[in-house]
């Protein structure tokens, strides 16, 4: 399985059938060139005999994912199914290295062997995702837009300031690599919690359909639960830092005020501090608490701001 960031996973986004051709780093360069050339010639003489079939097939595969509704945007490995495949090798010996005295390795080709080993090679959703009838996209995140705009997907500019009734997410839990990749550090395990509001929308915001050729490739990016996602690659790493924050010694009497006129937050404040001993000695963490139920509360904190319009 290969994930969009892969040129094969790439193209199965838009229905092409890709391909990636590796030669093997031991054989001479001449040889190598040879192979790649040889199998460039294979399937343009392939492609020449059955141009109307894979056309056909295309043409079937793009009806498909217009019509489907639900996307898996992540995938698991199926251990219960399983093929064999022969494998030829060579007997592995192990010897002294002059280097480093110790244990090397090497391959004895005067010992060839043939042995068949299992090979796992289907993959079951573990992540579906229902598609709405369209994703509207602030004009703001100009970067995704503009990747959007590269991948021919097509978008329609929303003409005047309107409020919409949406779905959209708030990001819970998730993590994220300690190294970078490709220049990203990137997020996975993203866990969601669906909410439904009315969002003020803007003039220059984006509508984009789900009805078009693209689909593949604008729910796997738009959901941040995709493996591949612009939420995975950092793209709207903005929303994942607070902001706002308060003064205890100003916030004091403001959060008074609030118990006298709602006492059940001094009940869940109690209720929190009986279930996390930290907060019992920890004056700014039991009116931090309280801020956060407070109207003053940053409300685009961990509010993913790609809205779904169902």
């Amino acid at each position: 399985m290969e994930t969009p960031r892969y040129a094969s996973g790439y193209t199965a986004l838009f229905n092409t059938i890709g391909f990636i051709s590796e030669t093997h780093m031991l054989k001479p360069y001449s040889v190598r060139v040879k192979a790649t050339i040889t199998f460039m010639e294979t399937l343009r003489q392939y492609a020449a005999r059955n141009a109307a079939e894979i056309l056909q097939k295309r043409a079937e595969a793009i009806n498909f994912t217009k019509a489907t509704h639900e996307f898996p945007v992540q995938w698991q490995l199926d251990t219960l199914s399983k093929d064999s495949i022969r494998f030829d090798g060579y007997t592995a010996v192990y010897s002294t290295s002059k280097i480093t005295g110790l244990q090397r390795l090497s391959y004895d080709k005067s010992k060839p062997y043939s042995k068949f080993i299992p090979y796992q090679n289907n993959f079951k959703p573990q992540v579906e995702i229902k598609r709405p009838i369209a994703y509207i996209i602030p004009q703001c995140w100009n970067r995704v837009i503009e990747r959007l705009k590269l991948n021919g997907v097509k978008m329609q500019i929303i003409t005047a300031d309107t409020i919409i009734e949406v779905e959209c997410y708030k990001i819970g839990q998730y993590k994220t690599a300690s190294k970078p990749y490709e220049g990203h550090y990137l997020h996975s395990s993203v866990t969601v919690e669906k909410q439904v509001r009315k969002v003020k929308f803007f003039k220059g915001d984006r509508l984009i359909k789900v009805n078009q050729l693209a689909n593949r490739y604008i729910v796997e990016t738009l959901e941040p639960q995709g493996t591949d996602a612009f939420f995975a690659w950092g793209f709207f790493d903005g929303i994942l830092q607070q902001k706002e924050w308060f003064s205890d010694y100003v916030f004091e009497d403001i959060a008074q005020k609030m118990i006298q006129e709602n006492p059940a937050l001094m009940d869940s404040l109690n209720d929190a501090i009986k279930s996390d001993s930290t907060l019992k000695n920890n004056h700014y963490m039991q009116l931090n608490m309280l801020y956060r139920l407070s109207p003053y509360f940053e409300k685009s904190y961990m509010i993913y701001p790609v809205y779904r319009l169902m």
